[in-house]
């Protein structure tokens, strides 16, 4: 059985933000999860919000339908 890639959808620099659109795409059936959260410096280098390659297309159409997530 063949792992799906998983790759970063876009970086954060608010975490917060990062945890908005998580549960944006959380709740349109979409897994996902932030990467380096707990990670001290996240404030200053950001955090990761990662996906599977084949939701890309589908997370960015559901990002594209609220301006605020944008």
């Amino acid at each position: 059985m063949k792992e799906e890639e998983i790759i970063t959808l876009e970086k954060y620099l608010n975490p917060m933000t990062a945890e908005i659109v998580r549960g944006r795409l959380e709740e349109n059936g979409i897994h996902c999860f932030v990467a380096s959260e707990n990670d001290p410096y996240n404030t200053v280098l950001g955090v990761n919000l990662k996906i599977f390659a084949s939701d890309k297309e589908r997370c960015l159409a559901i990002l594209a339908e609220d301006p605020e997530l944008q």
